[in-house]
């Protein structure tokens, strides 16, 4: 015969149902399905009145974007309890978003947006190789500058070994016999 399990004591059945039932709205509220959190939360009393339980519905009330009931819930909590450092947080900061007109972020998300596309450009910009046209290389100076010698931009170029003869265009005609003995 198997012992009967023990029913726990009913603080103890309490307990553990108001940390379930917050445990199962904090899911529904990550799945953004901030309507039914609040659902489960405010049918359930245990978990309305616990501590946890009032600043999850404040939360999920700053989430859906309620700020005048999230704010209120945040007063209340902040009232019992004047040194709850998040309960102050979110009193201010709701108050400076309800007066922040509505389409400062949108403007301040598209300064954002075209700061970011003005860096990125410059930095491509700025990181990409130049487009070059491929220089015509002529062999007698690089062979010069292999050999040690200086850029090969002033000096004359040296013929290489196995270059051809230059082609003679034009012809001078021959010095009179005179001329040819005065040089």
């Amino acid at each position: 015969m198997s012992p009967e399990p023990s029913v726990p004591a009913s603080s103890e059945s309490d307990e553990l149902l108001k940390v379930l039932g917050i445990t199962r709205a904090r899911t529904l509220a990550r799945t953004r399905r901030f309507d039914e959190a609040l659902a489960l939360v405010d049918s359930n009393q245990r978990i309305r009145q616990s501590a946890a339980g009032r600043e999850f519905y404040a939360s999920v009330l700053t989430l859906r974007g309620d700020y005048p009931s999230a704010r209120i819930q945040w007063a209340h909590i902040l009232a019992e309890n004047p040194e709850h450092r998040k309960a102050k947080d979110m009193v201010e900061a709701i108050d400076v978003w309800s007066v922040r007109p509505p389409w400062l972020s949108s403007i301040l998300a598209a300064g954002a947006i075209v700061a970011f596309v003005a860096i990125a450009g410059l930095g491509y910009i700025l990181t990409s190789p130049a487009k070059t046209t491929k220089a015509v290389v002529n062999p007698a100076i690089t062979e010069g500058t292999k050999a040690g010698g200086n850029s090969g931009v002033k000096s004359k170029p040296k013929p290489a070994a196995d270059t051809q003869p230059p082609v003679i265009i034009f012809s001078l005609p021959p010095l009179a016999p005179e001329q040819a003995k005065k040089d």
